[in-house]
């Protein structure tokens, strides 16, 4: 099951790995992320509440599909930080492991980041007044929510790819999720591929990373 990027789609984020996935014998369910697409909502809540989105689309893959299914979750980007995230949670036990391409830690530290390197500025200053406009427009808070606090929690092997020229989700985040993974974990960093270039700067090396990991 792969989720897709901020503003992005699964045709484009996943059009190339998805040919991978089913010579593999895989079937692939390719979600539209809240308020992309056809999935409905009008807000983007940096992976807060597509968490339970990722757990309710594992379950209903299970319950109305196939019971004695395997399933891997996997996400591109914000779509990454959906599904680490939820493997904090309590999801269905056939759900195996997750593929992680260049996720951020926090909505916090993602926006922060941007502040930073689009407008030249200190992020600190307003996040408490854009959290207090996510709870009340949106029920949603912001802080507390982190990709390394779920991992801790999760045993589920994560493979994390990551380019080390992204200029957009530093590559250290992923280090860091790395590192704070409880379960069994590799990690693949990429020369020279920006923010989701990694398939396409080096697929024989994904691609055989992702094989191994598959099997």
């Amino acid at each position: 099951i792969l989720f897709h990027g901020y503003r992005s789609s699964a045709n484009r984020d996943f059009s190339c790995a998805v040919r991978l996935y089913c010579e593999q014998g895989y079937n692939v369910l390719l979600a539209d992320q809240r308020s992309h697409g056809k999935s409905e909502g009008k807000l983007i809540t940096f992976g807060v509440k597509e968490r339970y989105d990722a757990v309710s689309w594992a379950k209903f893959y299970t319950e109305s599909i196939d019971p004695d299914s395997k399933i891997i979750l996997g996400g591109m980007s914000m779509g990454a930080t959906t599904v680490l995230l939820a493997a904090g949670f309590d999801l269905p036990e056939n759900v195996k492991g997750i593929i992680a391409d260049c996720g951020f830690t926090s909505p916090v530290e993602i926006i922060k980041k941007v502040a930073r390197q689009s407008f030249h500025i200190n992020a600190s200053v307003f996040l408490p007044i854009m959290n207090l406009l996510c709870i009340i427009t949106g029920h949603f808070g912001i802080y507390g929510v982190s990709t390394e606090k779920s991992l801790a929690a999760s045993k589920l092997p994560v493979l994390f790819i990551h380019g080390k020229n992204d200029n957009f989700v530093p590559c250290e985040m992923s280090e860091r999720n790395y590192k704070g993974a409880a379960g069994e974990k590799e990690i693949l960093l990429v020369d020279g591929a920006d923010h989701g270039m990694s398939y396409l700067v080096d697929t024989q090396d994904v691609e055989m990373h992702l094989r191994k990991f598959l099997n």
